[in-house]
C-alpha cells in the first residue's frame, strides 16, 4: 500500500480534518456508518461510527479497504 495514496485521499477527502462532516459523511476519509461498520466487522474491530472521528482508527480503516481493493469508495479522491 502506497501511502501517498492514503495521504492524498485525506487531504482530497477532509483537508486532514477528522472532524470534517458532509452530510452522512464524516472523518478526515468521510465514511458513512453504514460502510464503517462493515469495513470495520471484515477486520474483526469495533464498529463504533464515533471512530470515525479518530484520525489513527481512519487511516488503520482506510489502510485495510485500499488494501482489500475497496478504492471504490473514494470514487472522486483516488489518483
Amino acid at each position: 500500500l502506497d501511502p501517498n495514496v492514503v495521504r492524498h485521499l485525506g487531504l482530497c477527502e477532509s483537508g486532514f480534518r477528522s472532524n470534517a462532516t458532509n452530510g452522512k459523511y464524516v472523518g478526515l476519509f468521510q465514511y458513512d456508518s453504514q460502510t464503517w461498520s462493515k469495513i470495520r466487522a471484515e477486520m474483526g474491530l469495533t464498529i463504533d461510527p464515533n471512530l470515525r472521528y479518530s484520525a489513527e482508527e481512519m487511516i488503520r480503516t482506510t489502510s485495510f479497504a485500499l488494501s482489500k481493493g475497496k478504492s471504490k469508495l473514494w470514487p472522486n479522491c483516488v489518483p
